[in-house]
């Protein structure tokens, strides 16, 4: 501990010189030279929010050099990302942790390995105290280390970071998704491979939107992955649309669009049960034989791309097709919560203070989080209106969370009206903090 907290000291300088000028997070990024990230706070629409004196906040700031390696391993631009906000929202949301002011003697007070919750829910990033400093663990196994820690002041924090950290939210291609999640998408990896088109999915200059089927939903289809390659080729081209679609943003309920294989689909969006109080929908897709499935996931980036995740195989006209999805259940008792949806498709599981993924086999997929020493930083939580507005504000332009973002975490912490404080630290500001079971 002594080790992190005398690389702390040896940044004094640089402390006491942002303290100066900032009364705010926006002030710290911009006189720590984080112009980068605070670009993509600006992008989200989030600044005003950011804005706030009284907001418990911290974040992890990538630098400048780290935001460019980021988009050159995308495949990305700032140009790209300026006309897609809803993946800047989802790069903000990961690197910032709302209601908690965390300095080292917070983060490791109890542990030298903890969990901490991020804005964008159910993601959690992983911070370790190590002889050489700190680093933070990303969903996707990452390793970033904190190059500038505890810059700012008051009720915020800025931790400056090498790296940008990746939730599950966006990839760099397709094959990275479906090699964290072979029990859930090795099929149509299988697909591709038969119809001639595996190299499509390591591909990064494409602007397409993917309807992704799981495993499952090949299994109920009745595709056979033995059929001819050119008829195998013509069901997964009618799963990509020309462009970044977003849902619900970019479809017009009920209009047609137009696959890469020619022929239409229809997306439509059924009321569910309100999440939070708010109400919310789910995006059915019809395909041209009046099959119907369900995004049981949306928005996943890809590079310049977007996936939605189904539940069916869509299912062109053609001859000696396979059978035609069964119609998706548009009742408001399905499986629609995009929380619930999170954790069916990152199913992490705990065992005691051990988290572990499981995959269908029973054998563990990605060494994420499977370490026996990392314990929650948080346990319960309530947000001020300051810090609800953040959470809301870089969750604008996710699927149902337009209204509030209360949509994305049903059973999370997120309502002070609804959720007492609960202060750990004799000061009452620093809290555990919980976003319900995060899938974690």
């Amino acid at each position: 501990m002594h080790k992190v907290l005398a690389l702390f000291l040896a940044l004094g300088a640089v402390v006491v010189q942002v303290h100066a000028v900032d009364t705010h997070v926006i002030d710290t990024l911009e006189a720590a030279k984080l112009g980068s990230f605070k670009s993509l706070v600006d992008l989200s629409g989030a600044t005003a929010a950011f804005q706030s004196e009284d907001a418990r906040i911290t974040i992890l700031a990538p630098t400048d050099e780290a935001v460019a390696a980021f988009l050159t391993e995308m495949g990305l631009t700032m140009d790209d990302l300026k006309a897609d906000e809803n993946l800047v929202d989802k790069i903000v949301a990961y690197h910032t942790v709302l209601g908690i002011t965390a300095g080292p003697a917070e983060l490791f007070a109890n542990s030298k390995t903890v969990l901490v919750p991020t804005a964008s829910a159910p993601f959690k990033v992983q911070v370790t105290e190590t002889a050489d400093g700190v680093t933070v663990t990303d969903f996707q196994g990452n390793v970033a280390n904190i190059v500038s820690p505890d810059l700012g002041r008051n009720n915020h924090r800025v931790h400056a970071i090498d790296k940008v950290l990746f939730s599950g939210g966006y990839w760099t291609d397709l094959s990275k998704l479906i090699g964290f999640l072979p029990d859930k998408f090795s099929t149509v990896a299988k697909a591709a491979e038969a119809a001639g088109l595996a190299s499509t999915l390591t591909a990064q200059s494409f602007a397409s939107t993917i309807f992704l089927p799981t495993n499952e939903a090949f299994e109920k289809s009745g595709v056979q992955l033995d059929a001819p390659a050119a008829t195998i080729a013509e069901i997964l081209r009618y799963h990509v649309v020309d462009g970044d679609r977003t849902i619900p943003e970019d479809f017009t309920a009920g209009a047609a669009v137009t696959t890469l294989e020619g022929q239409d689909i229809t997306v439509t969006f059924v009321d569910t049960e309100p999440v939070a109080g708010i109400p919310a929908q789910k995006a059915i897709v019809t395909d041209a034989v009046g099959g119907q499935v369900e995004v049981v996931q949306p928005n996943i980036h890809i590079s310049k791309g977007v996936s939605h995740v189904i539940d069916g195989v869509l299912m062109p006209k053609m001859d000696g097709a396979a059978p035609a999805a069964e119609p998706a259940d548009t009742t408001t008792t399905s499986k629609g919560n995009i929380f619930q949806i999170f954790q069916a498709l990152w199913p992490f599981k705990r065992d005691g203070m051990r988290v572990t993924i499981n995959f269908a086999d029973g054998s563990a997929g990605r060494k994420l989080l499977q370490n026996s020493r990392a314990v929650d930083y948080t346990s319960a939580l309530s947000l001020a209106a300051s810090e609800q507005a953040i959470l809301s504000a870089v969750n604008s332009n996710s699927l149902y969370g337009t209204a509030n973002a209360a949509r994305q975490g049903q059973g999370n912490a997120q309502l002070a009206t609804q959720f007492p404080t609960n202060p750990t630290w004799a000061n009452g500001i620093n809290q555990f903090a919980s976003y319900g079971t995060g899938g974690n």
